[in-house]
């Protein structure tokens, strides 16, 4: 999350470098895969403030990669250095009388040198997950969700995606029920019944 100086400074190191690279628009455009309103966007994030993050550093990284291909040297970024990509900036909004909103960083596993060691990783990995599934299930009885929903031993991750896993389940059987609609097998005022119930409408 920037600030309004830190979105003012990003905003004048992204044009200036735009225009160190004397790209043509629709060249930069078909590049990043952007559209032209999320190159305004980034360009222009003071103004707008809706550009996606993930934007920014796409064009930031590109704009960088590029001045260097043509042997030119990229104004610095004071913001969007390679440091803070690796952090995850959270906010969580909770309907609750007293948690309304938790924000903090967190930072993934980082790899170190040129043969990483990739146990270590996976060890950081996970301690990373289940730091994240700790803090999703204190939060879960902090806002009052209800906890009977998950079986013994199974976490809220896991219970969120049976809730998940079941509308798809409907969806499968409205198809078979309109498979045998079509086969003329049961009648429109059957299925619709039956798309219904499975609805829960």
């Amino acid at each position: 999350m920037l600030t309004a100086q830190e979105k003012a400074r990003t905003q004048k190191e992204l044009i200036e470098n735009y225009n160190l690279l004397h790209a043509n628009e629709q060249q930069v455009i078909s590049d990043l895969c952007f559209t032209k309103a999320q190159l305004d966007d980034a360009l222009h994030v003071c103004r707008k403030g809706i550009a996606s993050p993930s934007d920014l550093w796409k064009l930031r990284d590109y704009l960088e990669e590029q001045i260097n291909k043509q042997g030119s040297h990229c104004h610095p970024f004071t913001v969007l250095r390679p440091e803070y990509s690796k952090k995850f900036y959270i906010k969580l909004y909770l309907q609750h009388p007293y948690w309304s909103l938790y924000e903090f960083e967190r930072t993934g596993p980082v790899i170190i040198g040129d043969v990483p060691d990739l146990n270590q990783y996976r060890i950081e990995y996970n301690e990373s997950v289940q730091h994240l599934e700790t803090l999703a299930n204190a939060l879960a009885r902090v806002a009052g969700f209800p906890q009977e929903s998950a079986a013994p031993g199974q976490t809220v991750a896991a219970a969120a995606a049976a809730a998940v896993a079941a509308p798809t389940d409907a969806v499968a059987e409205i198809k078979k029920y309109k498979d045998l609609l079509d086969s003329g097998i049961i009648t429109e005022e059957e299925f619709t019944a039956k798309k219904k119930q499975l609805m829960g409408i």
